[in-house]
């Protein structure tokens, strides 16, 4: 990525912080001082040593966002940027208390807008994903004082080795303080958090200002990872692949994640985007909000040749890639303009699908030499032969074994854009394990922390990923570090040892059997298509609340109270995938329903499909996963809300 000019600096953080000062107007030291003038102070005070050439101008956009007109392009495309992102607020009847009131749970509203919810999102630092932390409930949570201390000596002790891995790093180290912070609160009702107020006020202002096409500044492009099923699951020799499939399993579903993300940060690499521009993320997708350049076709189609010519030649068409875009204006970003923008997005990427692998002029060719070619046993990609008896997987599956087997003692997880120059596989000679994934590489790595500077050129974020307790790692500041939920809980032993299948179905009460679970959210296609308000801002909080359970929160369920006895596959987006022993997945699936009631305050337009498929130890995983997709199909075609369960549709309380 282009280094950015002073101007263009001072853009993207006055619009990431044109609202800070809310969290500090809300203690009580703050009170009698506009959030504009607090926000204004703390900037050019934090940002003095860090960016002294920008320090002031960035004080001035945050302190003058709200006057009447606007003097100059920065400050008129930040309020503008900043009134679009805002048309997500439903007016209230009298004034709110912007000290006490807390966050209202959007999933709760979701569907029934005028529903009356009587639980708060507590006001917490994001320290981890159990209940006491990111459900709903009647506690209020820390006072504002604690947030914004130790929000600020975070962001002081923030050092500026490059502006793009500050600017990310402040970026997450605002979803941690402010992700329960209500945006709004005297006129409004607070359904939005200030993080994502603040995000989408970024992406939208970047938007704005580097347009060509003034009339249509934006484009949203969503792109989507296809084949994923059968890639997680599927099996060329179901015999000759079984030895290692439960650590073969994990790795690559954490690697479709993984791969996810690599293909969205390469789009934005050609686009010139920062973290804000990435709405979202999971289950395969990623939606851009980006500037609509003179040239964005051709920067689109140059990146998606690439990454369908590398996928391609690596997965031999297992995984593809297909993407769609759309230019709007600013009325497209807002309310009912919105509705329609975004649907005709989704009908722009079903007609992409029906072309994958459309981009290429031509298709890599195996070179078949007599005697030589032999195929992967696990997922039946063409290799060398290495010798006449023994028959072994190929780097790709070995990679994902090895990864696999390297979660359960990983505590970060560090991401490199390899722009060439330098040897990524050198950079951490003592990671648990590595992989490729598109334009770059991922380690992950144990509690040893990355100090090293990132090579020059070269782009770097490196991610917590122990849920349990989210911490910043301390790396060299030319890395960018954040947090990210991958599920990596794992079944042991008394003796610490991961179980495999077999192990694991010793653990049953009676028949030794393994169960699979599989569902998701239901209707949740219509319920996005009937949101009140339906801005940019509504629909990244939406999506970030159901990251927090499905991502988050299912992974410290699942190991605080089964243990020995089940782990997740995949979870993300909207939906779940787990094995486990029979018994104790019976009651996990009623768990996750009763805790996902929990999560949406009960909202009856939000429930869950599950399938329940019961199997030996010693089945093709790949069977099984199937088997248990019919499964959940049934449930729903048997009338939603329901769970499938030996050739038999129940309703939950039939259920239990």
């Amino acid at each position: 990525m282009r280094e950015f000019t002073p101007e263009e600096k001072a853009l993207l953080l006055g619009a990431l912080l044109h609202d800070i000062g809310k969290v500090e107007n809300r203690t009580k030291l703050g009170r009698r001082i506009s959030h504009q003038e607090l926000g204004a102070r703390w900037v050019e005070e934090v940002l003095r040593e860090k960016f002294p050439e920008i320090a002031g101008e960035v004080a001035r956009l945050v302190r003058e966002h709200h006057d009447g007109e606007a003097k100059d392009e920065l400050l008129c495309v930040l309020k503008k940027a900043d009134s679009i992102s805002s048309t997500e607020r439903e007016e209230r009847e009298g004034e709110g208390n912007v000290v006490e009131e807390r966050l209202v749970p959007i999933l709760a509203k979701l569907g029934q807008w005028d529903r009356h919810v009587d639980k708060v999102i507590p006001l917490k630092r994001l320290s981890d994903f159990s209940e006491s932390t990111v459900f709903p409930g009647d506690d209020l949570g820390d006072t504002y004082e604690r947030l914004w201390e130790e929000f600020s000596v975070k962001v002081r002790n923030l050092e500026a080795g490059s502006f793009d891995a500050f600017y990310t790093s402040l970026y997450y180290l605002l979803y941690e303080f402010t992700w329960s912070v209500p945006s709004a609160v005297y006129k409004s009702k607070p359904t939005i958090s200030l993080f994502d107020h603040l995000r989408t006020t970024a992406a939208i202002a970047w938007a704005l200002y580097k347009a060509c096409d003034k009339g249509k500044p934006f484009v949203l492009l969503k792109g989507d990872i296809s084949g994923i099923q059968k890639f997680i699951y599927g099996i060329a020799s179901p015999n000759e692949a079984q030895k290692g499939m439960a650590k073969r399993l994990r790795g690559r579903s954490v690697y479709v994640q993984l791969l996810t993300e690599s293909v969205a940060r390469e789009f934005m690499e050609a686009l010139e985007l920062l973290e804000p521009s990435l709405v979202w993320v999971g289950g395969g997708n990623f939606l851009l909000l980006a500037p609509n350049y003179s040239d964005f076709g051709e920067r689109v189609a140059e990146v998606q040749r690439r990454v369908e010519k590398e996928l391609l030649e690596r997965f031999h068409g297992r995984l593809g890639v297909v993407v769609g875009w759309k230019e709007g204006g600013e009325s497209d970003l807002k309310k009912e303009g919105y509705r329609a923008f975004y649907s005709a997005l989704e009908e722009e990427l079903s007609r992409a699908k029906l072309r994958k692998f459309s981009s290429l002029e031509s298709w890599p060719n195996v070179e078949l030499q007599e005697g030589l070619l032999d195929e992967c046993p696990v997922c039946g990609a063409p290799m060398r032969k290495v010798g006449d008896d023994k028959r072994e997987t190929c780097p790709e599956c070995k990679a994902q074994e090895e990864m696999g087997g390297a979660l359960p003692k990983a505590k970060f997880l560090s991401w490199v854009r390899d722009k060439g120059g330098f040897k990524v596989e050198e950079l951490f000679p003592g990671a648990l394990a590595s992989i490729k994934t598109v334009g770059g590489q991922v380690w992950f790595l144990s509690e040893k922390e990355p100090e090293r500077e990132l090579p020059e050129g070269a782009r770097g974020i490196v991610f917590s990923i122990a849920l349990e307790k989210i911490e910043h790692v301390e790396v060299h500041p030319t890395w960018a570090k954040g947090f990210k939920p991958v599920a990596k809980h794992l079944p042991r032993g008394e003796d610490e040892k991961v179980l495999d299948f077999v192990g694991m179905s010793k653990r049953a009460e009676g028949a030794k059997f393994l169960a699979a679970l599989r569902g998701d959210v239901d209707n949740m296609g219509f319920l996005l298509s009937k949101v009140k308000e339906p801005t940019l801002s509504a629909f990244a909080a939406i999506s970030r609340s159901l990251s927090f359970f499905f991502e988050g929160y299912l992974e410290h369920l699942v190991s605080e109270g089964f243990g020995a006895q089940a782990y997740i596959v995949y979870a993300g987006g909207d939906d779940f995938f787990v094995i486990g022993t029979w018994d104790r997945v019976l009651e996990l699936a009623e768990e996750i329903n009763e805790k996902f009631k929990r999560y949406t305050v009960d909202n009856p337009k939000l429930t869950l499909s599950v399938g329940y498929e019961f199997f030996k130890p010693k089945e093709p995983v790949g069977r099984v996963a199937e088997r248990a997709g019919e499964a959940e199909d049934a449930a729903k075609k048997a009338g939603k809300n329901r769970i499938y369960y030996m050739g038999e549709s129940y309703s939950w309380p039939e259920f239990r």
